[in-house]
């Protein structure tokens, strides 16, 4: 949904382009996806 809504600023700013690259947001997914385990994991562990 961000990368949708930041595309449209795309003539503004042009490193917003990376977001058209579907490597680029499948490593942002993967960065996401880990750093809600870290954050959220060991709490989870523990229960």
């Amino acid at each position: 949904m961000l990368p949708d809504i930041l595309l449209n600023y795309t003539d503004f700013f042009q490193p917003l382009n990376l977001f058209n690259y579907i490597t680029f947001r499948a490593i942002g997914a993967l960065l996401t996806a880990l750093l809600i385990s870290f954050i959220f994991g060991p709490f989870i562990i523990s229960m």
